[in-house]
């Protein structure tokens, strides 16, 4: 609430995105709103008794802004959200977690890593390593299968707050998709995917990186990226309606200017629903 009053909604978006995705405590989001607007109106109604006490020539003005802007705020959180349900879409390395943490920092969304909910399925901590050989272990047909509709079911709870879910992770797989949309029609919430693309050099670079780094959940390395390539579904021509392309080889600063996800507000919100 404090950074949103200071102007920096952005920090406040990506706070409380890193707070969900550390404490998995996604049903607190149920709540979440509620406390918003109680705080803001508890600092709105202590700004309104200070203003009382003071005279318009010991500064009174500033107060009085100070009360508005709480009561602003209060009022834009207790408004019901615009909820979605996006997907990313794209090869290990191909930055759907980067980039799509300026999308979440701009609208507000919460995003739900597969890495991450992976491995606090089976007990981990999510940069804790598995041990699990290629397509098995965690990685095995049943875990993964475990792992996407894991994700999906904690989706509904964001979307119940009113906020946008993003779904973070490969979703190579057409069943994997299409598990998000049916999720996303049974909602009557829009549904969009994310298509991430970048060149093999890219990707090998990254992978290597953030292997070397140690310090992402993503336990990906040259011989799953070879593995998906080997076996991802491509989308299908009736998908594409839902897609939104995105260039991961793009300099990352594009992806924090807002018209660089124009695109997907508009998949989501068309202009004719009024503004996002």
């Amino acid at each position: 609430m404090d950074l949103e009053d200071r102007g920096r909604p952005d920090l406040a978006h990506r706070f409380v995105d890193a707070y969900l995705s550390i404490t998995g405590d996604y049903a607190g989001l149920a709540v979440l709103r509620f406390y918003v607007v109680y705080r803001a109106l508890v600092r709105a109604k202590v700004a309104a008794l200070r203003a009382d006490q003071l005279a318009a020539a010991d500064g009174r003005a500033p107060v009085d802004l100070e009360c508005a802007g709480y009561v602003a705020l209060a009022r834009r959180h207790a408004t019901a959200g615009r909820p979605g349900i996006v997907v990313t879409h794209g090869l290990s390395g191909s930055g759907k977690t980067t980039r799509s943490q300026a999308f979440l920092e701009q609208v507000g969304a919460v995003r739900l890593r597969t890495d991450v909910e992976r491995k606090r399925l089976h007990g981990l901590a999510a940069t804790g390593r598995s041990g699990s050989d290629l397509g098995g272990g965690l990685y095995g047909a049943e875990a993964t299968r475990a792992t996407y509709e894991r994700v999906c079911e904690l989706a509904r709870a964001v979307v119940a707050s009113g906020r946008v879910a993003i779904l973070d992770g490969t979703f190579l797989m057409r069943w994997q998709r299409d598990l998000a949309r049916a999720l996303a029609a049974g909602l009557h919430v829009p549904f969009a995917i994310l298509a991430f693309g970048a060149k093999p050099e890219t990707l090998r670079r990254r992978i290597l990186a953030r292997s070397l780094a140690g310090s992402d959940a993503s336990e990906a390395d040259l011989a799953v990226l070879a593995h998906q390539l080997a076996t991802r579904e491509p989308l299908d021509p009736d998908e594409m309606r839902d897609v939104v392309a995105c260039d991961a080889d793009a300099p990352l600063e594009q992806a924090f200017d807002p018209e660089a996800w124009r695109d997907v507000r508009e998949r989501l919100w068309p202009p004719s629903a009024g503004p996002a």
